[in-house]
């Protein structure tokens, strides 16, 4: 959302990195999306961005909502994107996808993923804080969440 995360992830090597505070997004958005064919989406934001995706997306896409960032609710639902253009909008919970599968599906799912756990799956400590100083911690994140999470120790 921010000029300063479009540059961690270039450095990441994105080469498709859109930004929702941009004033053309939605246009960005639909020609990236018709130009690659997708028809999937992941919406960490739901909310009217859940909405926005389910109007943008081509026919037969289907979102799934992995997060309630932007509230619990989908304002202004358009059904005839459902009906009418084979749109489905779903929900994804890992716990909840685990347990469906099966103890070797599992376990071969996360031996593939060992591998890209130092790689893709990293987070930034920013800076540490002891339990006392909770408030200071928030008052940090907030201030420059871009620079990576802070760390909590209850006992340090």
């Amino acid at each position: 959302r921010r000029k300063e995360q479009e540059e961690i992830l270039k450095a990441m090597g994105a080469e498709i990195i859109l930004n929702q505070s941009d004033p053309d997004f939605e246009k960005k958005f639909k020609d990236i999306t018709y130009a690659t064919k997708a028809t999937v989406a992941f919406d960490a934001i739901n909310g009217e961005m859940a909405n926005n995706l389910m109007k943008w997306m081509p026919r037969y896409s289907i979102i799934y909502v992995y997060g309630v960032l932007g509230g619990m609710t989908i304002p202004k639902t358009d059904a005839s994107q459902l009906l009418f253009k084979g749109k489905t909008i779903t929900g994804f919970f890992m716990p909840s996808y685990l347990l469906s599968m099966s103890y070797v599906s599992v376990l071969r799912l996360f031996l593939r993923f060992k591998k890209y756990r130092k790689t893709l799956c990293t987070t930034e400590i920013s800076k540490t804080f002891s339990l006392s100083e909770v408030n200071k911690a928030v008052e940090t994140y907030k201030g420059a969440m871009t620079n990576g999470k802070v760390l909590i120790k209850p006992f340090k």
